[in-house]
């Protein structure tokens, strides 16, 4: 893990690839595909970033896309504070950076097992027919959002010490 903590100019490998990572899965995955999806749904589900239209003549679908707009404003509210938080504080070397960035990868990680699992739970209890929807869904959280959330999670940690240091 020495490697992850050498300083390469302002800050350790490690942090260069949060920042990477926030910068990447953070501002666009949820700053512009969850604000997007929340505030012009249409368009998100046109460009492929929701799955579920509000005009179709299928309930079920109907309703998850209901239950994923509100997802997607709490996502770009909540999850948006938290990856502009982290990048100041990241960039500050202050305390709160390392906690908003554990709890954005916390959170990812969290949304990742919820949504694949949403899916699985529509073929298990027969809402769904076919799993190709949950296998899309599913993979395409687990690489946006998931494995995102695990290396940043360890990497914050790892770096830890990177906070602690005088800031002045």
């Amino acid at each position: 893990m020495n490697v992850l903590t050498k300083r390469l100019g302002r800050f350790p490998l490690g942090i260069w690839i949060v920042l990477v990572i926030v910068l990447i899965s953070g501002v666009v995955f949820t700053l512009f595909a969850q604000a997007l999806s929340f505030f012009a749904w249409d368009t998100a589900l046109a460009l492929g970033l929701q799955e579920d239209s509000r005009y179709s003549a299928d309930l079920v679908e109907r309703t998850l896309g209901a239950m994923s707009w509100g997802e997607a404003g709490a996502d770009a509210l909540v999850q948006g504070a938290l990856v502009i938080l982290t990048l100041i504080g990241i960039w500050r070397r202050r305390t709160f950076g390392l906690v908003a960035g554990v709890t954005l990868a916390i959170i990812w990680i969290y949304v990742t097992l919820s949504v694949t699992l949403q899916r699985i739970g529509l073929y298990n209890w027969g809402v769904v027919t076919d799993l190709a929807r949950a296998q899309y869904v599913g993979t395409l959280m687990i690489l946006l959002a998931g494995i995102p959330g695990v290396i940043v999670l360890i990497l914050l940690i790892v770096n830890r010490q990177f906070f602690r240091e005088d800031t002045v």
